[in-house]
């Protein structure tokens, strides 16, 4: 049984009328949910340093670099050794904004896997789970493509 709507799709218009009023309202909910989850994106910075403590990276929520630090301690130090504390920064952050993207959409993605779509209302119409993943990509797919969810600067740079 389908925790929205029964097993199957009205076929009274009033009862189908209250589906689709739902359904408007679990749409209108998500939408909320979606501008705050860019918002907070948007404002993410993630910041890490190398375990000998000579450089800080941070990073934003897509893990490009946005700002960096060398200790005092770096002045004393070989080239090399710099370099692969830059790296070491740069990785540990970029692994943590990744992680804490996933984390700030995760609640969204269970309750569009949840919610209902029109295919509950009108069977043959994708889900919201397929549409999801045709617009983000599909973290389960078989592809050779990495799933990387997009953050607000992304939608701001595509004019959304």
């Amino acid at each position: 049984m389908h925790r929205w709507f029964g097993d199957e799709p009205a076929h009274d218009p009033e009862a189908l009328r209250d589906q689709v009023d739902q359904l408007m309202n679990a749409l209108q909910t998500q939408r909320v949910q979606i501008k705050e989850i860019q918002h907070e994106l948007a404002a993410l910075q993630i910041h890490a340093a190398s375990a000998d403590g000579l450089v800080e990276v941070t990073v934003d929520a897509d893990g490009t670099v946005v700002a960096t630090r060398v200790t005092a301690k770096a002045m004393r130090t070989t080239p090399e050794k710099l370099e692969s504390a830059f790296t070491e920064a740069a990785r540990s952050a970029a692994s943590a904004a990744r992680a804490q993207q996933m984390a700030l959409i995760a609640p969204l993605a269970a309750d569009v896997d949840e919610a209902p779509g029109l295919s509950d209302l009108l069977p043959g119409l994708p889900s919201f789970a397929e549409l999801r993943a045709t617009v983000l990509g599909d973290p389960d797919a078989d592809t050779d493509e990495e799933f990387v969810p997009r953050s607000g600067e992304a939608y701001r740079a595509e004019g959304r």
